[in-house]
């Protein structure tokens, strides 16, 4: 989804993520990777921001409300062909409709493998950081 951001605002120069506070699903090197990668693949995007909420005051009721519409679309239609299920999610916020990405086999990388072949990131959990910001890498010329 990186890639297709950037697609889709080529003049974009720092992109920042929000985060809940589950730890094990978001405080961990395949994020970080994700990020760096990013970074390295696009030198014109020089930071990448991951905020992460602060258990108990988040934004969640906002994605919660989201997931909710989508639902009770779901449910209120037959959906028999991936044109279908896309023609009900145009619909759950007609005056300001949900953004669709078709994702591509393409659009999906491996971090996990990567990742774990990067060494360089300290991979420890703090309770007084909640932002962690990776500015941009030099990238020698060739």
């Amino acid at each position: 989804m990186l890639e297709k951001l950037v697609e889709n605002k080529p003049d974009i120069t720092s992109i920042t993520t929000c985060r809940d506070s589950c730890t094990p699903q978001n405080r961990n090197n395949v994020i970080s990777y994700a990020a760096i990668d990013c970074l390295k693949r696009h030198p014109h995007v020089t930071s990448f921001t991951i905020k992460y909420s602060v258990p108990g005051r988040s934004w969640v009721q906002e994605v919660d409300n989201m997931h909710s519409s989508i639902e009770k679309a779901l449910k209120a239609n037959e959906i028999f062909s991936p044109v279908g299920l896309i023609r009900v999610l145009l619909q759950v916020r007609q005056y300001q409709p949900h953004k669709l990405l078709q994702m591509e086999k393409t659009d999906f990388r491996d971090f996990q493998g990567c990742s774990k072949l990067y060494q360089e990131l300290p991979h420890w959990v703090s309770p007084k950081i909640f932002t962690v910001t990776f500015k941009g890498i030099p990238v020698p010329s060739r």
